[in-house]
């Protein structure tokens, strides 16, 4: 709800953008080659260029004077071939980190919302309705966990009963057993009526140890509705 709110108030964003470029030829040596054509062509130029200044100046003025007397000095050698090749490889050595920076640049834009055709107002409400939703969901799984927890505790309190009375019942029924034999023993009793207290004192044990394992069921439901292990208080 308050992040469509906020559709009603101005929003500014700043952007800030730096980059830089690195170009490195791929295959150097056909970029070596057209450099040192380029170079040859300089320098055939420069001789040729010097030679007809020497001339005119020995038809007008000789001597020549240097650098026009010594016009070769101006021919490209292999020892300017070398460098130059050496000086292409060090300067196309740009890639990853011989970059060239870009300016940075800086942008900041202001948007004054004035009128949408109500969608502000729309998202408003369905995001209202969506909370109000979600409330009563939550407020829904807070009675589900309510009554199961209750449900829980009724049912342990119940086996917990269970498991005293048939504690009681086993009580009686070896006592009951007890009985019958002395009775057995005195020849005041018959051999049926002791097999069938011994069936009656059996049947009690079963029945008390199923009680408490229904009690452990329970217990184990209640940990599982209210999320974390209960501790049975001493001599449970």
């Amino acid at each position: 709800v308050k992040v469509a709110k906020s559709a009603y108030l101005p929003s500014l964003s700043l952007q800030a953008n730096w980059s830089g470029f690195a170009r490195q030829e791929t295959d150097a040596t056909q970029a070596i080659a057209r450099e040192v054509s380029s170079a040859q062509q300089n320098a055939l130029f420069q001789v040729q260029s010097c030679n007809q200044l020497a001339d005119l100046f020995e038809a007008a003025l000789p001597p020549a004077p240097p650098p026009l007397d010594n016009c070769s000095a101006f021919a490209f050698t292999a020892e300017d071939s070398a460098s130059l090749a050496t000086s292409f490889r060090q300067a196309n050595d740009q890639f990853p980190f011989s970059f060239q920076n870009e300016p940075l640049t800086l942008n900041a834009f202001v948007s004054i919302p004035i009128f949408n055709g109500f969608d502000r107002q729309l998202q408003v409400e369905q995001a209202v309705a969506q909370r109000n939703d979600l409330m009563h969901r939550v407020r829904g799984l807070e009675l589900q966990i309510r009554a199961d927890v209750t449900e829980a505790v009724h049912n342990l309190e119940t086996a917990q009963q269970t498991v005293r009375l048939q504690e009681e019942n086993t009580t009686r029924a070896q006592e009951e057993l007890r009985l019958a034999r002395e009775r057995y023993q005195l020849g005041a009793g018959t051999f049926l009526e002791l097999l069938d207290s011994e069936t009656l004192a059996a049947q009690a044990e079963v029945d008390q140890i199923e009680s408490v394992y229904s009690f452990h069921q329970a217990l184990t439901a209640l940990e599982a509705a209210v999320g974390r292990p209960l501790q049975l208080p001493s001599g449970e």
